[in-house]
């Protein structure tokens, strides 16, 4: 004989103090069960992480800027030191650090551990970079950057004291590296600039001399202003004996015949010095004059002379002028300007600060309870509305 029972009547029959047990024994497997085992193993199993941090800023050695700038300032205004401070940032959350790191320490053995930590420990000997940089950003590195103060903050967790304390000073010394490398290529051109300025200031310097000297043989002249000098000073002579002579000769035609050998006499000195200011004259002007075969003139050979020394003069003033812009860019570039100021520096750590078996338990319990009784709620909402 089939015999249908009606679970409401069945519900009624059940003890009211039933209902509670049933809920208690759920609450326990849904809450308590999970929580139990998360305290066990943060307890037991999961392998204590120690941590070291360091504090930095990076420090521009020739910057003027005034205390008061701000970042975006800065920034805006091309300060190398606020770069620098953004690409250390990046670099260390990159897959490049990670290279970099693993060419001198073997970070998945270190980051697998000892023991089994099936949660905290890295499982591959050898993964790929990508794989290796999740694991880094997620469990390893906390890196933070106040855009105010211009202050990095880095946290490096391993499972011993002495590893992150290695870590995060390798992490200190690539980063230096980094930042004496942003300014390589420019401080390079510079050289290389100055250097090929240099050697064009030294081949016009040469060629300007050689232009002068072949003047000079040309000319069979040192300086063409000293010919120029003595004959202005002959031509002064010159015209002062001849303005003597006229007068002698005034004098004496007043006195006796134009036949007579004195008068004579004066006539021809008056005539020879005349000669001689004409030709000292054409060599002073520009009407030229031969001497030796050659026309001379000594206006143009002194305008040549002077562009050809005010060239020479130039260009050694320049040539030195380049050599010590050289030697200071080469200075310059021998100098380091950015440098990694450390406002606190890595430390071994004392006690290990991961993981956190009671607050991560509470957490867990909390959490998982909030979710039962939502879940519960939603239950018995659900049945009410259905019944």
């Amino acid at each position: 004989m089939n015999v249908i029972v009606d679970p409401r009547s069945v519900r009624e029959v059940l003890p009211g103090r039933m209902r509670p047990l049933r809920r208690f024994w759920c609450y326990l497997g849904a809450v308590g069960l999970p929580t139990l085992l998360v305290g066990l193993y943060l307890t037991f199993i999961a392998t204590p992480q120690y941590q070291t941090e360091f504090r930095y800023s990076v420090y521009n050695a020739a910057a003027t800027k005034d205390n008061s700038e701000s970042a975006l300032t800065a920034s805006l205004s091309g300060n190398p030191s606020v770069h620098g401070d953004y690409v250390i940032n990046d670099y260390i959350r990159s897959r490049g650090i990670l290279a970099d790191l693993r060419k001198q320490i073997n970070l998945p053995q270190m980051f697998k551990g000892s023991g089994f930590d099936p949660v905290f420990h890295y499982w591959w000997d050898d993964g790929t970079i990508e794989r290796l940089a999740r694991f880094w950003n997620g469990w390893v590195l906390d890196a933070s950057f106040d855009n105010t103060q211009l202050l990095g903050t880095v946290s490096v967790r391993a499972f011993s004291p002495q590893d992150s304390l290695r870590i995060a000073n390798l992490m200190i010394e690539l980063s230096e590296r980094v930042v004496n490398d942003l300014g390589a290529r420019s401080r390079a051109d510079a050289v290389r600039v100055a250097e090929r300025l240099l050697q064009e200031a030294a081949t016009r310097k040469q060629r300007a001399r050689e232009a002068l000297s072949k003047f000079r043989e040309a000319k069979h002249t040192y300086s063409p202003s000293r010919p120029a000098d003595s004959s202005e000073a002959l031509a002064a002579t010159l015209r002062q004996n001849m303005a003597t002579l006229n007068a002698q000769l005034a004098s004496l035609e007043r006195s006796l015949s134009p036949t007579a050998p004195a008068v004579i006499s004066i006539r021809s000195q008056v005539e020879a010095s005349q000669r001689e200011l004409d030709r000292i004259s054409n060599v002073l002007g520009s009407a030229g004059l031969t001497e030796a075969g050659q026309n001379r003139s000594l206006p143009t050979e002194l305008g040549q002379y002077e562009a050809l020394q005010q060239e020479a003069n130039f260009a050694a003033t320049a040539h030195e002028a380049a050599f010590r812009h050289l030697e200071g860019v080469r200075y310059d570039a021998s100098v380091q300007h950015l440098y990694i100021q450390m406002h606190e520096k890595p430390a071994l750590a004392q006690s290990a600060i991961y993981p956190r078996p009671i607050r991560w338990t509470l957490m867990t319990f909390i959490t998982l309870t909030v979710l039962w009784l939502i879940g519960t709620l939603l239950y018995y909402s659900i049945r009410e509305h259905g019944g």
